[in-house]
């Protein structure tokens, strides 16, 4: 609401500007002509509305300036969309108010978006670009769903209407199970490849089922992530004022270990208040090169998706020789289940000490 009532005072010192322009000019003008058949007009006159002429054309200048600003910005960010050899146009159909991008139709089958927003899914969908296979169309809003007004606005600050300046472009996906993935690259409202992912409706039970399935992952070579204090030029980022860096190393566990962590989970009694030892504290403030970034050791485990299409992760932290598998953490404290005793020093040994 305070965009609209901003443009429509910039409308308003336009058009007010521009009449005193208009009416400056021409006392200007009468002024000359006075001079020009010889009579002798004071100089008052001449000065007066050359003065407010000045002020008036810098008045009219702002609002042009400024819309031409934002035009040169948002038609720089259209988005590049690729014309697709078939000419395939689709559209993002209408909601209950408005258009919706969570789902679209294509050759007569619903795509909807794979992940949406929060999920209890213990998955999540991760691919990089080099799975987009060939472009099959082009998606935008209807020309219908934007009424003159607001085509008018989009024109004045882009150049373009607001369903031209709103085109994406669908891609298949490489898949190695032959699911049926598209990819809007520049999807409304995601910033990630994972968000701007549809599957086919009638398929989507059964390819979350796929991936909620701890079997169709490779758990056996595992991703670890961690981070530590450090004293070289190369860093990730910085922690009470000092640089840390984050490391990424492949382990291998037994087969069935890391099955066993997400299972913790599962303990009806659930999860254990830790309170962060001082000790730890003091490591974190020393912030010396080598050590854990939160004083106490952490790992993040990943495991991948067998078609390379979705990851699971899960959270350790290891305090006092007792390695947790975490749910939350605050100020000071974590919440979290202590693995057992049959694990705990597998995990210390294969994990921790990596």
């Amino acid at each position: 609401m305070g965009a609209v009532f901003f443009f429509v005072f910039l409308g308003i010192l336009f058009l007010v500007a521009l009449f005193f322009v208009i009416l400056n000019t021409i006392l200007i003008i009468v002024w000359k002509v006075k001079k020009h058949k010889g009579k002798t007009p004071k100089k008052r006159w001449l000065v007066i509305p050359v003065v407010l002429l000045v002020i008036n054309v810098i008045a009219v200048l702002v609002p042009i300036g400024y819309i031409g600003f934002l035009r040169h910005a948002n038609s720089g960010n259209k988005p590049d969309s690729v014309d697709v050899e078939s000419g395939t146009v689709l559209y993002w159909p209408m909601g209950e108010y408005e258009p919706t991008t969570n789902w679209f139709e294509m050759d007569g089958n619903k795509y909807v978006r794979f992940r949406d927003g929060f999920s209890d899914e213990p998955f999540f969908l991760d691919y990089e670009a080099d799975k987009l296979g060939t472009p099959v169309a082009n998606i935008k809003y209807h020309s219908s769903d934007s009424d003159a007004f607001n085509n008018f606005m989009w024109i004045l600050l882009s150049g373009n209407t607001y369903s031209e300046q709103n085109i994406s472009t669908v891609y298949s996906v490489n898949n190695d199970n032959g699911f049926a993935f598209y990819y809007v690259k520049n999807s409304p409202g995601s910033a990630t490849m994972a968000g701007g992912t549809y599957c086919s409706e009638s398929e989507l039970d059964s390819i979350k089922g796929y991936y909620a399935d701890i079997a169709n992952y490779d758990t056996q070579n595992i991703v670890c992530k961690y981070a530590v204090y450090t004293d070289g030029e190369q860093w990730s980022g910085k922690r009470h004022d000092s640089p840390y860096i984050n490391i990424e190393e492949t382990v291998t566990l037994n087969s069935g270990t890391f099955e066993r962590l997400p299972q913790m989970f599962d303990d009806e009694q659930g999860p254990v208040r830790v309170d962060i030892p001082q000790k730890y504290d003091e490591i974190d403030e020393a912030a010396v090169a080598g050590t854990p970034i939160f004083g106490y050791d952490e790992r993040e485990l990943y495991v991948y998706s067998k078609d390379k299409m979705a990851f699971r992760h899960i959270y350790l932290v290891l305090i006092n020789g007792q390695v947790y598998a975490v749910e939350g953490s605050g100020s000071g404290y974590i919440n979290g289940y202590p693995l057992t005793n049959d694990i705990n020093q597998y995990i210390i040994d294969n994990v921790f000490t990596s």
